[in-house]
């Protein structure tokens, strides 16, 4: 037997090798074609359009067959609605996973997911475009009747309503240990609040009214028109006449006003030979 040195530590055996099952190959494999062929259509519909790309054009783009694009997403509008879906999954990711954001106010917090949704989208603005344009379209699938878009903004308005409540959770705390100065100046705001109101309503006021009296007098006016109208309807004949006489008199040069007056038109004087 060979001698073996007493107390010598024997080599640790490595871990053997451990090859990911073939679910998990087949899973990763399909999340890579997946993520080309949209990779794909988003550099053609940025650069052609969304309505002017082709399927084929993608999976040409993609070095993969037509039919392999049809496997994954059946139309155009099915590779749209899975890049929002990614968009809005690397917004809540990111606002989740932001340590500086845990004790941030609500109002930093939806910047910052507006914010990472803008960054996110900017790239591809064209396509954006086109995509609000094929929501409008009955039966789209971008649509906001559509399920899958209904399901998509759900998630992203539940997302929202808990970084609400989460607010609502903290400030309940952080209220009932407020200081009586934010209670004085809280009521102080409140009370220039109510005057400024006042004074706005006082200001409308005072001009409805004035308003008003314009409108009385412009109808004041309107009916002393319409009864020197009537009375002039109700003179005589010769008493319109000798009105009319009195304005061509009123009107004529003062040069020749004090003398005889002149006849009216087409007619003579009463009393006088006819005009030649």
């Amino acid at each position: 037997m060979p001698n073996r040195t007493i107390g010598a530590r024997a080599r640790p055996r490595r871990p053997p090798r451990r090859t990911p099952p073939a679910a998990s190959r087949r899973a990763f494999k399909k999340e890579a074609t997946r993520s080309r062929i949209v990779a794909a259509a988003l550099t053609l519909f940025q650069v052609k359009g969304f309505d002017a790309t082709t399927t084929k054009a993608i999976a040409r783009k993609a070095r993969i067959a037509e039919g392999t694009v049809f496997n994954y997403f059946p139309t155009k509008e099915d590779i749209a609605l899975y890049f929002l879906e990614q968009e809005v999954d690397h917004a809540i990711a990111a606002v989740r996973g932001d340590a500086r954001l845990r004790k941030a106010s609500i109002d930093e917090k939806l910047f910052a997911l507006v914010q990472t949704q803008l960054e996110f989208l900017a790239p591809h603005e064209r396509f954006i475009g086109a995509a609000f344009i094929q929501a409008l379209k009955p039966g789209s699938k971008l649509g906001v009747f559509s399920p899958s878009a209904q399901a998509l903004q759900f998630r992203y308005l539940a997302f929202v309503q808990e970084l609400v409540d989460e607010a609502i959770r903290r400030g309940s705390t952080t209220s009932a240990s407020s200081c009586t100065g934010c209670t004085t100046r809280r009521e102080g705001n409140n009370r220039r609040s109510r005057s400024s109101i006042a004074r706005s309503r006082s200001a409308w006021r005072c001009s409805a009214s004035g308003d008003a009296h314009e409108r009385s007098a412009d109808l004041a006016q309107t009916r002393r028109a319409e009864q020197h109208r009537a009375r002039m309807a109700d003179r005589p004949p010769h008493r319109r006449r000798h009105r009319q006489l009195r304005g061509l008199h009123d009107a004529a040069p003062l040069s020749w006003r004090g003398t005889a007056r002149p006849s009216p038109p087409g007619g003579s004087r009463k009393g006088g030979a006819p005009d030649p």
